[in-house]
């Protein structure tokens, strides 16, 4: 017979499976360490504390009672001066503590697995610091066994000692008298009655067993059956043990729970985080929707500008092509059709540049404008959205990582904001653009309409010579009959050249947009799919959590819980 229930062990062997497979799921949530300690507790080594004099039988009674000869090697029959914890170890080894009263002697038996022993030094050879290491192993005692030769129970020391630990702790403890099988049947049974009355008289009743240790190994009548049961059912047994494996898992259980509730906490936090996450692509999407906008005013305006111009090259056309005034500026030096010439060109290149660039210069600062705004509120987002990052536990590597992107981002948007290549897209690059689409793009360029109204009066040919005599009469007159042809030949043109602008305007201008807010997106990208994989990785965690409390119930109930 052994001294721990097989029952016991299969069910410490199934909750640590449990605890096995859960600590490698708390890993990646920093909460490992309560379950590792449980483990730990739940694996802990029945402690026995063997106490008696020296020559009592300690020794002897301790390989008989874990059924194995080779721990008497490790007695301290040899070495009454130490303390000698005696426990499992994957190899033998022996190693001294620094108080020098200690040994600890590591053994590879299965026995050792599940208990430990405590054998301290002979009582009537323990000097003050054997006493109080002694006791410092007390608490942790399962129990505690005071040896006695069953031919002489008059130890003093032994006595005292036991006085002593009963009147100070709350532990499980027995008296065993060794070696019957050299004490008389008369001395057996009156020291056995006068050891329970010693023990009532010190402050307890304690149970009290006859063994021999010899007996034992040469398969008689021994006494260490009554002893292995009594330790069964008090100490290792399912009824103490179970309480215990019921106590741990409830523990494993709340702490669970404890998780849920993170995890709960934490999906909340997530949809905080996607409310803020929202937020910043609402304030990107209405920037680009008032950035559009902000085009669109401009286009029009330069559009506007570009009509009003032309109208007044328009209005003085009209007023120019008369007969005589033709007939004036081809007789004069300084009034002749080359002045009229500058004179339009100056309305419709000088004055049309200049206006469409303060048009374009004051139009580009508010698009500016309202871009930096965009980004200065989603840097304001960011940073409330890297205060409800909590890198505690769940999941720290997501909250380590966002918070990375979000400091990473924050300084992406501010030298973005800085960045006078991005300033100068706008006011040089595509002002220049603007200006181009107006004067190229327009196939009518001032020099072209001059050209075109000369050929249409007839007043001059393509080297500015002056045509005399009759040609200059005939020509003006020619002109002047085909005033309202060429008016609306020019005012044709100046429309066509108007759809022109406003196309190459869009297409240039609205191709900024789309380029800013391409950047920009890709400085906010990844906040949403990160925060949705840490949602589901939560929710996949919760299921497994869910799943490992119902494992746990069930466990509970099979040990009667």
């Amino acid at each position: 017979m052994g001294i721990i229930d097989q029952e016991v062990i299969l069910k410490r062997n199934e909750i640590n499976n449990i605890i096995d497979d859960l600590s490698y799921i708390l890993k990646d949530i920093k909460r490992e360490e309560n379950i590792i300690d449980i483990k730990k507790r739940i694996n802990e080594p029945y402690t026995f504390m063997i106490v008696g004099e020296v020559n009592s039988g300690k020794s002897s009674f301790v390989n008989a009672l874990l059924k194995s000869k080779e721990l008497a090697k490790v007695s301290p029959q040899t070495c009454t001066d130490k303390i000698n914890v005696i426990e499992y170890s994957d190899k033998p080894n022996e190693k001294d503590l620094i108080d020098k009263y200690t040994k600890y002697i590591g053994r590879p038996y299965e026995i050792l697995k599940n208990i430990r022993i405590v054998d301290t030094p002979g009582t009537n050879s323990m000097v003050i610091e054997h006493e109080k290491i002694t006791e410092s192993f007390i608490p942790n005692a399962d129990l505690i066994i005071f040896i006695f030769p069953a031919n002489n129970i008059e130890a003093g020391s032994a006595w005292r000692f036991f006085e002593k630990i009963v009147q100070k702790y709350q532990k499980n403890v027995i008296i065993v008298l060794t070696m019957k099988d050299i004490a008389k049947e008369e001395q057996i049974k009156i020291n056995l009655e006068n050891a329970k009355i010693r023990a009532k008289d010190k402050g307890k009743d304690v149970p009290v067993f006859v063994v021999s240790s010899d007996m034992e190994f040469e398969g008689k009548d021994s006494g260490f059956d009554e002893v292995r049961n009594f330790i069964i059912n008090t100490v290792t047994g399912v009824k103490k043990e179970f309480g215990k494996l019921e106590s741990l898992a409830n523990q494993i259980v709340a702490l669970l729970y404890d998780i849920k509730e993170d995890i709960y906490n934490k999906k909340k936090n997530l949809l905080d985080q996607i409310e803020i996450i929202e937020d910043i692509e609402r304030n990107i999407d209405i920037s680009k929707k008032n950035s559009i906008n902000e085009i669109e005013l401009w286009i029009n305006i330069i559009l506007e500008n570009y009509r009003n111009i032309s109208k007044r090259v328009k209005n003085k056309l009209e007023e120019e092509i008369t007969v005589w005034k033709l007939l004036r500026r081809s007789f004069s030096k300084k009034e002749n059709i080359r002045a009229l010439e500058d004179e339009i060109k100056n309305i419709y290149i000088s004055e049309l540049l200049n206006t469409t660039k303060e048009i374009s210069a004051e139009r580009s600062s508010k698009f500016i404008e309202n871009i930096k705004d965009m980004l200065n509120k989603n840097i304001d987002e960011l940073k409330k959205l890297e205060k409800t990052i909590d890198l505690k536990n769940i999941f720290y590597d997501f909250g380590e990582q966002r918070k990375k992107m979000i400091e990473n981002t924050i300084s992406k948007i501010d030298e973005y904001i800085k960045n006078e290549k991005f300033i100068d897209l706008i006011k040089e690059e595509k002002l220049k653009s603007v200006n181009s689409a107006v004067f190229s793009g327009t196939g009518l360029s001032a020099l072209g309409i001059i050209l075109m109204m000369s050929t249409q009066i007839s007043i001059f040919d393509i080297s500015g010579g002056i045509i005399t005599g009759l040609g200059v009469m005939t020509g003006t007159v020619f002109a002047a009959l085909r005033k309202n042809t060429i008016l609306k030949k020019i005012e044709k043109s100046f429309d066509e050249g108007e759809e022109i602008i406003k196309n190459n305007l869009e297409s240039n201008l609205y191709g900024v947009v789309e380029l800013i807010y391409n950047d920009i997106n890709t400085l906010f990208s990844n906040y949403e799919e990160n925060v949705l994989i840490e949602k589901e990785r939560l929710e996949s965690l919760n299921e497994t959590i869910e799943r490992y409390i119902s494992r746990l119930k069930d466990f509970i109930i099979s040990l009667g819980g």
